[in-house]
């Protein structure tokens, strides 16, 4: 998954979907009309601050909006654990 894709991506272009999702240079065919902003995400600045074990402090980094569309937009699965009616979309 990447939003705001840049030039140290791995895939650069300015190939735009109704989804914005891609496999393999393709759209994607499994997903609904997705779309994703900066307004989805409570912060994009990333933390550097430590807990106190060593491990990172994400904050609110990538933490999704309340009312973002990528709430219980995933696809529902045995032996996943999730709150609402399907799971999240996002690395958090």
């Amino acid at each position: 998954l990447s939003f705001n894709a840049g030039s140290s991506d791995k895939s650069n272009g300015t190939d735009v979907g109704t989804t914005n999702v891609w496999w393999k240079n393709n759209v994607s065919t499994n997903s609904g009309s997705l779309v994703v902003s900066s307004a989805d995400f409570v912060s994009l600045t990333a933390s550097v601050a430590k807990n106190s074990d060593g491990s990172p402090n994400l904050g609110n980094f990538l933490a999704l909006a309340s009312g973002s569309d990528m709430i219980n937009a995933g696809v529902t699965s045995t032996g996943i654990t999730y709150i609402g009616s399907a799971p999240d979309l996002g690395a958090r």
